[in-house]
């Protein structure tokens, strides 16, 4: 068996492991994208340095190319594939239902013969954390999707529009926690309330005209926030069921594969632009 040595061993050795037993009362389940599977915990030993390692721990578990469903139980575990797979597929299908993924990794599992369920609340709250952790990934590798390349320095205009389809029910529940993204994209009622009142009530924030009114403004088809819109709106089938803190966090993490897309796309998008004028 191979692990990634300069994580589990503490040294540099060969990467070669001795498999010692199999820990028969010690139970995982792993979801992965050809469904559940039923395995027992294994304890290995270093060839070289002799150091003793379970896949119970969760370091193992994570340089294995899996994500443990909580920190103090590797009872649950699931493939990152698995998590990246169903991300990309949230991503494009807007407002797909996690649950109706879920049965189908469960029906997928049934037809092969083995246990078919899946613990839903461990997948929802290790894939908040998977993705919350690329997101910290991403700012070590200074990579910020919030930030436009092209006009992140200079801003020339700015377009405001709102979209009344994101509500959320209140008899959805009330927030347990704080956001993982905080006010990366979603800024708390309070700051919202403030701005609002600032600009209708304020003698000198007061909005008297909009920017077309201005001498020498332009103006656009207005058809580039009706695209973003028409991706966001199909959540709110998800959203209005949602607690605060998970309507907030799925809303940022499309903002995040919104403008990564936008931010791919502008050199091609440029170019194209380029050879028309």
């Amino acid at each position: 068996k191979y692990f990634c040595n300069e994580y589990v061993c503490d040294t540099m050795c060969n990467n070669q492991f001795a498999l010692l037993n199999r820990l028969y009362n010690c139970t995982v389940y792993i979801s992965k994208i050809s469904g559940r599977f039923d395995v027992n915990h294994r304890r290995y030993k270093c060839l070289q340095c002799g150091k003793m390692l379970c896949t119970s721990e969760p370091v193992v578990i994570i340089q294995s190319g899996f994500w443990p469903g909580s920190i103090k139980d590797m009872t649950y575990v699931f493939d990152k594939e698995l998590f990246l797979f169903w991300d990309i597929l949230q991503k494009q299908l807007p407002g797909v239902s996690e649950g109706a993924f879920l049965k189908s990794l469960e029906l997928f599992s049934k037809r092969k013969g083995r246990v078919a369920t899946v613990n839903a609340t461990a997948f929802r709250v290790s894939f908040k954390e998977w993705k919350y952790c690329q997101f910290e990934l991403d700012k070590l590798r200074c990579i910020d999707w919030m930030e436009c390349p092209s006009c992140s320095q200079h801003q020339h205009s700015v377009h405001v529009d709102g979209n009344m389809k994101l509500y959320r029910f209140k008899s959805a529940g009330i927030r347990k926690r704080e956001c993982y993204y905080g006010e990366t994209f979603v800024v708390s009622n309070e700051k919202v309330d403030s701005h609002i009142h600032k600009v209708y009530q304020g003698s000198k924030q007061r909005v008297l005209w909009g920017g077309r009114w201005q001498s020498g403004a332009a103006a656009t088809t207005g058809e580039e926030v009706e695209h973003i819109n028409s991706h966001f709106s199909r959540l709110g089938s998800s959203t209005k069921h949602m607690l605060p803190e998970g309507r907030e966090e799925l809303l940022t993490e499309h903002s995040f594969h919104w403008n990564r897309r936008k931010i791919e796309r502008l050199p091609g998008s440029l170019a194209k632009r380029y050879a028309t004028v």
